[in-house]
């Protein structure tokens, strides 16, 4: 069984996938396109690297770290950019792209020996930094994280 956690109420209440619709969760539609992927920003971990290595998409969309934790978007210096001296921080490289939307997909390192509550905290704290630019669609009304019991 998953729980479903809002982003509105990510501290909040938690409701069973099974026995409700969560607002937050989207419906199923047809399939965007190319276009949609390419206007996204991925930011995550070996998986998000994994969906680049099959073509789903590229380096121009994805920032992501194999072995890399919800707790370090904001301060792990691991994008390297052509023209900088040093690698900067997720936080600083959204900045910068300035994407329309953002999709995160960090918790599989996450998920042994961090507490769900923590694991919540890292998120919000991850998106707060996110959300200071105004460029992305990205913010905890749209999020909702799956936690499997």
């Amino acid at each position: 069984e998953q729980t479903m956690l809002s982003g509105n109420e990510l501290g909040g209440s938690s409701e069973s996938v099974s026995d409700s619709k969560d607002e937050n969760v989207l419906d199923e539609t047809e399939d965007a396109g190319e276009e949609y992927i390419d206007e996204t920003l991925f930011l995550g971990d070996s998986n998000t690297v994994r969906m680049m290595n099959y073509g789903i998409t590229s380096l121009k969309n994805t920032l992501a770290v194999v072995g890399m934790g919800i707790q370090s978007v904001k301060t792990l210096k691991c994008i390297q950019f052509e023209g900088y001296s040093s690698p900067i921080t997720m936080v600083e490289a959204v900045k910068l792209l300035k994407p329309r939307r953002i999709i995160i997909t960090f918790g599989t390192n996450n998920a042994n020996g961090m507490s769900v509550d923590d694991f919540i905290k890292k998120y919000e704290e991850a998106l707060d930094a996110i959300n200071q630019f105004d460029s992305t669609d990205c913010s905890e009304k749209q999020l909702s994280v799956a936690f499997a019991k």
